[in-house]
């Protein structure tokens, strides 16, 4: 078993983006940050308790998706084969984006089978509790059930997650089918669980906590001088362009930060 060591990971990854600056972060703004900030400004405000109205959004949510996983892919490239052009980077993510997208469905699956199971056990055990007391489950016994099923699922979520954390980097450094991209990545996380969980942990509330002081700061200064945030005024504009900023920092240090994870992990030939 290979050792990993966070601390490496992250001082080689401070050192990468520095150095290889120029190219990330357009990079990870064109095909991550500025397709999400376009989708966040598309998609129709919905009524309370509603979903968003149908429309043509839906189909940019697909571009979206596909647009980020080639730039992860990109950038994991980057990281991993020292020296490579973006053209190169952008050349292989296409190449394997099929790929990686094809596991990444098979994973979504049987997490959405996950989740249906969970829901229907929890919905049995639950009914039961309400059919013995006469009635159909108020909302103390909805928010109980809500929790439950956080507090079974949640942390199930986050260890498979951890588990799975070197997909995109196999499928960028390495020539495997959907099956092997998961399998692998199952086997190089082996024994680092628990690492890779605090890292995922630590990757997502930094990220929180960053936008949520963007828009908090940004918007009242956008608010201040602009006006308020109506969809397709400036001050709400001028916040999606200061979240996608902040998105491209996150999205190259972070791809960056993993791909690092697997080249110590693929060391050991596993």
């Amino acid at each position: 078993m290979a050792r990993l060591s966070v601390t490496t990971a992250w001082n080689e990854t401070v050192a990468f983006v520095k150095a290889e600056a120029r190219l990330l972060f357009p990079l990870a703004f064109m095909l991550i940050a500025l397709p999400a900030a376009v989708l966040r400004a598309i998609v129709p405000t919905p009524q309370p308790g509603e979903l968003p109205p149908a429309g043509l959004w839906i189909a940019w949510v697909v571009v979206t998706m596909i647009l980020a996983l080639i730039g992860n892919l990109a950038i994991s490239y980057l990281a991993i084969r020292a020296g490579a052009s973006v053209r190169e980077a952008l050349v292989q993510a296409v190449r394997r984006g099929a790929v990686l997208l094809a596991a990444a469905l098979l994973v979504g699956c049987a997490a959405v089978a996950l989740i249906l199971l969970v829901t229907m056990i929890l919905g049995i055990a639950f009914a039961g509790a309400s059919l013995g007391s006469g009635g159909t489950p108020g909302p103390a016994q909805l928010r109980s059930m809500t929790l439950a099923f956080i507090l079974l699922v949640l942390p199930v979520v986050i260890y498979f997650a951890a588990r799975l954390a070197m997909m995109t980097p196999v499928a960028a450094a390495e020539r495997a089918g959907p099956f092997s991209i998961i399998s692998r990545s199952w086997r190089l996380t082996a024994g680092h669980a628990l690492k890779l969980v605090g890292l995922l942990l630590i990757i997502g509330a930094v990220s929180l906590v960053l936008q949520i002081a963007v828009e908090s700061i940004f918007g009242i200064a956008f608010r201040v001088t602009a006006g308020p945030a109506e969809p397709g005024s400036i001050s709400a504009i001028a916040i999606l362009l200061a979240l996608a900023a902040l998105n491209t920092v996150v999205a190259v240090y972070a791809g960056s930060l993993l791909a690092k994870v697997y080249a110590q992990l693929s060391t050991s030939g596993t």
